[in-house]
């Protein structure tokens, strides 16, 4: 069983590195659109704990008042 192939035309070595560049480029896109989709939601969560942490809202306020009022009362409270 013998098998005739021709190559269709002489690549010469620009070719290769052209193409290796193009497919460089196509990965490195994917896994940066990946990586920053899988990230997003992560990122947005923390970013809105630490907002709510870092204002003064008068919930976490009462907590850290009440947390004051019980340690000032004794540990048999």
């Amino acid at each position: 069983m013998e098998v005739e192939f021709e190559f269709q035309k002489e690549r010469k070595i620009g070719d290769f590195v052209q193409n290796f560049i193009d497919l460089f480029k196509l990965i490195y896109k994917h896994f940066v659109t990946t990586i920053f989709g899988l990230s997003a939601l992560p990122l947005a969560g923390i970013a809105l704990v630490y907002y709510f942490l870092s204002t003064k809202s008068p919930f976490l306020q009462a907590v850290a008042h009440s947390k004051i009022l019980m340690d000032s009362l004794g540990p048999d409270y």
